[in-house]
């Protein structure tokens, strides 16, 4: 539940920025395909760490779970973060307006 808003963000500002033809301007300045995507998923990377850090410092604080866990559930985020995303990312595409 912690990453849904963010996915969730991430559809609308894309949306938005494709209604707004943002992304065709910078492409006429010259950005290229490759940046415009790594911006967007270290934007998403970035929130999602943070978004993490807030759900696991007071888990790890109360010690509500065992630390052995950690691992598994660092992973398991960190993949679902993943997984969400690129399917944030594959919906904004057949939206054109937000």
């Amino acid at each position: 539940m912690a990453i849904a808003g963010s996915a969730r963000s991430l559809v609308i500002h894309m949306v938005e920025e494709k209604s707004e033809r943002h992304k065709e301007t910078q492409k006429i300045m010259g950005l290229r395909q490759s940046s415009y995507i790594v911006a967007w998923l270290a934007t998403t990377y970035l929130r999602a760490m943070i978004s993490f850090l807030l759900f696991m410092v007071p888990i790890s604080l109360a010690k509500i779970d065992n630390l052995e866990n950690v691992g598994k559930l660092t992973f398991a985020y960190f993949l679902f973060t993943f997984a969400i995303t690129h399917f944030a990312m594959l919906l904004s595409a057949f939206f054109s307006n937000p």
